[in-house]
């Protein structure tokens, strides 16, 4: 853990401590959650908003500012970043592919941790470990299910592979871990969507670029395409979609 934020420890045992809440929650949810349209068109669920109000609890135990995609506040730190369901179109049509997302966020330098969590697969993303780029002959990536429907990504590339996958969030984490190579989305997205798995792949040693140029300040939103993976095959990946 970085010594010079010493909330990054006590957040995932705080994250920890609060799963079998959280775990009550989406069980008692799951089955019956009603689905609305929020001002966007976008949907939301009863479980979305029942996880946020549980999740600002914990944060105000902590006097941790509280920032959900349910309930944007104001900007300050240290400061818990929530999407309570990244991957509602996910969650709606029964799929195991959306996941709990909440980041600590010391300042906007990208200085934080992230902890990502699929109650589904019963499948936690927290403290990831740097790996090095190894190179291979072929690379895997995902990309969004909304993006392959419209036709992205599926023609033939020379070194890589890709195939969809919901949640953003859901894939940092497993790109974080080394499940996959890379992680593209030619869309916008949104600072909750993906504050905690971007921590995540810094700690693994992978970069967040946005249209062709690092990130290294956070912002509320980030502009397609955006490319997260290790900064030997971004010049392969930038070709291709930048």
């Amino acid at each position: 853990m970085d010594k010079l934020f010493p909330n990054n420890e006590k957040f995932i045992d705080l994250m920890s401590a609060s799963l079998p809440k959280l775990d009550q929650i989406i069980t008692h949810q799951m089955d019956h959650a009603r689905v609305y349209l929020k001002e966007d068109g976008s949907p939301v669920t009863d479980l979305d908003l029942a996880i946020s109000e549980q999740l600002e609890l914990i944060a105000h135990t902590q006097q941790f500012h509280f920032y959900s995609e349910e309930k944007p506040s104001d900007w300050k730190f240290p400061m818990m970043m929530v999407d309570p369901i990244d991957g509602t179109k996910e969650f709606i049509a029964g799929r195991d592919e959306w996941v709990v997302s909440v980041a600590l966020l010391e300042d906007e330098f990208l200085r934080g941790q992230g902890w990502i969590y699929n109650p589904l697969r019963k499948k936690i993303y927290q403290s990831a470990s740097n790996f090095k780029f190894k190179e291979k002959k072929t690379y895997h990536g995902e990309a969004s299910r909304t993006e392959w429907a419209k036709g992205y990504f599926q023609e033939k590339f020379d070194c890589f592979t890709m195939s969809p996958m919901g949640s953003i969030a859901h894939k940092l984490g497993r790109l974080s871990h080394g499940e996959i190579d890379f992680v593209v989305s030619m869309h916008p997205k949104n600072l909750w969507d993906i504050a905690a798995g971007t921590l995540l792949c810094q700690q693994a040693g992978l970069k967040f670029y946005e249209a062709g140029v690092e990130v290294k300040e956070f912002k509320l939103k980030f502009n397609g395409p955006l490319i997260w993976c290790h900064e030997e095959l971004y010049p392969k990946l930038s070709a291709h979609f930048c």
